[in-house]
This record gives C-alpha cells, structure tokens and sequence, in this order.
C-alpha cells in the first residue's frame, strides 16, 4: 500500500471505535497491521483521530491546511521546486522534519526534505509570508501552463 493510502487507512481506522477497529485489524494481515500501527500512533499523538478528520479524509476534494491553501497543492510543487527550495516553502506553510504530511512523498524526496527542514532555522515573518506569496504565484502559473495537478 503507498504512502498516501496507508496514511488515509490509519487516520479513519484510528476514528473507529476500539472494538470494530480491533475487527477490522484481525482481519488484516500481520505485513499491513505493522505498517498501519506506527501511523495510527502518530494520527492518535496529533488528535487526528476524530470524526470529522476521517470524513475529510473520505471526501472527495482535498482537505486544506491550517493556512488555507491546500496541502495537496503545496506538495505538487515537489515536481518543479529542488528540494531545499520546497522545504522553505513547507516551513512557511508551518511544516517541520516530523510533519505527517512528509510520509506522502517518496522515500528519498521524503529523507531530503526532513534534513533540510530540521537544518532550517526559525522563519522571520515577513520571509514566511513573502515564501507563501511567491508559493501561490509559482502555483498560479503552472496551473496557467497546464502543469500543475495535484498529486
């Protein structure tokens, strides 16, 4: 199972209540439980598992972040910025190394841009919202261009 599903799987498992969630998981196999129950871990550790997060995780558009902007949108951007560049972006969005969201991206994009952003010192405000700004304009352009669709 990818990244992205095994992250969607845990967070709606994790909202479940215990005994059906217990059900669902003995009918798994003992490969796809130890993959699910780091990352139910961590969905528990952040308070994503309620409800409301597993439906937004059920529906069909994508869920947007704290900011606003879609997170999904922001981590398209892995296809045309380097990674030193994405991690400045990620950290104007409020991402750090251990940010959940990291797990959606390969392997060795993902390892790249957990050093890079645990090098990165804190972010002046005014840098962070002119990274965003500059963001949503390179967004607006390769969507302009017909490059840009979100994973």
């Amino acid at each position: 199972m990818d990244a992205e599903a095994v992250r969607r799987a845990a967070i709606v498992l994790a909202a479940m209540h215990p005994r059906v969630r217990a059900r669902v998981l003995a009918g798994l196999g003992a490969a796809m439980r130890g993959q699910l129950s780091p990352v139910m871990d961590e969905v528990v550790r952040r308070g994503w598992n309620g409800r409301a997060m597993a439906m937004a995780v059920l529906a069909p558009t994508p869920v947007a972040d704290a900011t606003g902007a879609a997170a999904e949108e922001t981590m398209a951007l892995s296809d045309h910025l380097e990674p030193t560049a994405l991690a400045c972006v990620l950290q104007a969005e409020g991402m750090g190394s251990d940010d959940f969201q990291l797990a959606m991206m390969p392997a060795n994009l993902q390892r790249e841009l957990q050093a890079a952003l645990a090098a990165r010192g804190p972010m002046p405000p005014q840098l962070r919202e002119a990274t965003r700004v500059a963001a949503r304009a390179l967004l607006g352009e390769l969507k302009g261009r017909g490059e840009h669709a979100p994973h």
